[in-house]
């Protein structure tokens, strides 16, 4: 064999072992929620290619894009993901499952959706809201960004199964949550126990199987706190702002009221998590 056979075949190796490592290190970032967040991404990279006609070709467009955007969002990411445990599944995710179980044959037909939430969903799966010669075609349009993630769903899985969505999300936003009492709570039963508590909030369970949006940015606010309480942690605080403020921008493009709860955690990241590290985590163990 040639030596510069042995030099091309060593270079396809050292390419191949690089690979091999870009996807051990983004398995290792991935988490549960990006997948769903992918989703998030698609719908507001569709927006960008309403100017092309051919919808089919503006999706595939929006799918690349918000593809890469994803990839680079786990590729930076300033912690690893932690995995949640059979503790998680079984005392929250379980109980969700049948709350979300016992609703789901029941269609819905709140005044909001049947209104306007399905046509956001309909005209946004298909090009811009508003198509040509259109009078008010509703009553309150809306950026129909959130519209379109349940849209997908719906599309992908029928009307009833469509709201799994929002099961999703606030099996997101309970994985969050566990993240954010890990510090705190040392037992894994415990602490899902909390998780569940925080969960069964009245509110969330009337719109585990509808198509309202509400939900659906709950994950993002709970994932933008959890990197706010651990900026002391990290090895880059800028990149760490920058994922927390992708998390709390999308949360406020999905719905703008959504700022009431996005102005204060900014602020208050800049003061809590040192307060939280210096004061109450080092008295935990005395109490």
């Amino acid at each position: 064999m040639s030596q510069s056979s042995e030099s091309e075949i060593r270079n396809q190796k050292s390419e191949v072992e690089r690979l091999a490592r870009r996807v051990r290190e983004f398995s290792r970032r991935f988490e549960f929620g990006d997948a769903l967040l992918f989703v998030y991404v698609l719908a507001f990279a569709r927006q960008y290619f309403w100017v092309i006609d051919n919808n089919a070709l503006a999706w595939v467009l929006s799918t690349a894009a918000a593809s890469a955007a994803c990839y680079f969002y786990v590729r930076t990411k300033p912690f690893a993901s932690e995995r949640a445990g059979r503790e998680f599944w079984l005392v929250v995710g379980l109980p969700l499952f049948f709350v979300y179980a016992f609703r789901v044959p029941f269609p819905d037909v709140s005044f909001d959706v049947l209104n306007y939430h399905l046509l956001h969903a309909e005209r946004s799966l298909r090009g811009a809201l508003f198509a040509h010669g259109d009078f008010f075609p509703a009553p309150a349009p809306h950026n129909p960004a959130p519209d379109t993630v349940t849209g997908l769903f719906r599309l992908a899985l029928g009307y009833r199964l469509g709201t799994v969505v929002n099961l999703l999300a606030m099996l997101w936003a309970a994985r969050a949550a566990d993240k954010i009492l890990r510090p705190l709570i040392a037992s894994a039963w415990t602490r899902a126990a909390c998780v569940l508590l925080a969960s069964l909030a009245e509110q969330m369970l009337f719109e585990v199987n509808n198509y309202m949006v509400d939900l659906l940015a709950v994950p993002l606010l709970m994932e933008a706190t959890h990197l706010a309480l651990r900026v002391e942690e990290a090895e880059d605080s800028r990149g760490l702002y920058v994922h927390a403020a992708l998390l709390l921008g999308l949360c406020a493009a999905l719905k703008l009221t959504n700022l009431a709860l996005v102005v204060p955690l900014v602020c208050a990241s800049q003061v809590w998590p040192p307060f939280l590290v210096a004061r109450i985590v080092p008295a935990l163990p005395a109490a």
